[in-house]
Order: C-alpha cells, then structure tokens, then sequence
C-alpha cells in the first residue's frame, strides 16, 4: 500500500445558541482496513484547535476567491413554487447549459445578480455575479463539469452512501487526493475549517483518502467549548471513479472556558 502524507491544520466553528453544551454524536467503528494509526495528544489537539492555521502549503485551495461560492442544483434553478424534495448539484460539459442554468438560478433568487465574469476549469464552470444595489454582494456560481465531477446521485437534502463519480480519465493518487481536498475545501474555506493530516492509499481496488479533522463546538457562556479529532475516510473505486465517505469520531476533549 503507497501513502501520501500532507500535514494539514483545520479550525470549524459551531456557534451553538440556547444550550448549554452540544456533544457530535459519532458511532466508534472499526477502522478501515490498513488506515494509517494516528497518535495525537490532548495538548497538542488543544493547540492545534485554537492556532491560526488552517492547513498545510500542499492542500488544495483556491487564492482570492472573490465571493461565496455556490453550486448550482435542482433546486436553485427552478421557481419557488416548483421546487421539490430532493437537491442534487448539477454537471454539465456544455458552458451554454451551465449558464444557462446560472441565469435560472440568479433570476429564481431573492434577487437578481448580473453576470460579470465567466471561468471555465478541469473541474468547473464558474459564474461571478454582482448585485448591483450591494457590489460586495458576490456569488460565484458554479456547475461541476461531468467530465471531472457528477454528483448528481447524491441528494443534499436526504444524503445516501454514493457522494460522487469521479469521471477524470486514467485518475491516478495525486488525482485522487486533489479531488478529496477540493470537495474538503469548497464545503469547509469559508467555517474556519482546519485539517490535521491528508492522507492518500491505494489498494488493489480502490484508493483511500483520510482526512483528519479538528472541530470546536463553542458553548454557551460559562460553559466550555468541545474539542473533536475526527477521520474522515474516503473511498474512490478504481473501475469506475464511485466515491463513498464515512465519519469516525476518535477523540474528544474540553476546550476554553465560555
């Protein structure tokens, strides 16, 4: 079994209101089959909980992001009173349908944002929008290209085993790992999100990505905040790109006083 290493940092801030303490409930599973054992002290979770970094110069990101980032889905493109039960995000390889699909999705919102600027991506097409009335009101609207990313199995709002298919040709163990950390960094950049470790395996069928997390959950006042060390594993088959995920909390520890 390869491994790749990337020593990564990640804060996710949890403000909870009217409660007094909020514990993550996780189910303590059996580890995955050859997962990397990681040893980590109260101390230096602590430590790392309340640091300023986020993650390692290695872990994928996106510099300057010029507004929030929004994927496009089945729910955002259609009028309110049509809007159904299930949300999936859109893909596409044609740029005409995802922008056509931006312009639904801008006309349908609360208000209208102009289109300013169009991007396109190995693994997105990218929209910048601008409200008029508020210029620092940005949305960077986005459809996943089916050629790298189809996500359109998965259902936000009742979510299922399958999170993706991962349709880049001939993906190889650094494909892999820049795919994990995307879709880590696209849900998490703007949380305060920090990541420990990012850790690529490969096995005869498959590859594993594990992404060691750190989260706060903040108590109310006078109560102390709940430290997590959580693996995330991640698994990428290799006929035919079906990505699976599952939780497992490790650790869990107080934090600062409220």
């Amino acid at each position: 079994m390869s491994i790749d290493v990337g020593h990564i940092y990640m804060k996710k801030y949890l403000i909870t209101l009217f409660i007094p303490f909020i514990f993550i409930a996780f189910s303590f599973c059996e580890k995955s089959l050859n997962a990397p054992e990681i040893i980590i002290s109260n101390n230096e979770l602590y430590n790392l909980a309340y640091s300023a970094y986020k993650w390692p110069e290695n872990f994928y990101q996106e510099d300057s992001l010029e507004g929030s980032l929004y994927y496009e889905n089945t729910i955002s493109i259609k009028p309110i009173d049509q809007r159904g039960n299930v949300w999936n995000q859109l893909c596409t390889n044609d740029i005409d349908t995802a922008r056509h699909w931006s312009e639904l999705s801008s006309n349908y919102s609360a208000y209208y944002r102009e289109l300013v600027r169009e991007k396109e991506t190995e693994k997105f097409y990218e929209f910048k929008r601008v409200y008029s009335i508020r210029p620092n009101d940005i949305i960077l609207s986005r459809i996943h290209k089916c050629s790298y990313l189809d996500r359109s199995m998965y259902d936000f709002l009742k979510k299922g085993k399958i999170i993706g298919i991962f349709n880049k040709n001939n993906f190889n163990q650094n494909d892999v790992k820049e795919l994990i950390e995307y879709l880590w960094f696209v849900e998490h950049y703007d949380n305060g999100g920090k990541v420990h470790l990012s850790i690529t395996a490969k096995e005869d069928l498959e590859y594993i990505h594990y992404i060691y997390e750190i989260e706060i959950v903040h108590g109310d006042w006078g109560v102390k905040d709940i430290i997590s060390y959580i693996k995330n594993t991640f698994y990428i088959k290799i006929s035919n790109g079906e990505i699976t995920h599952q939780t497992e909390l490790i650790k869990q520890i107080e934090g600062k006083q409220n």
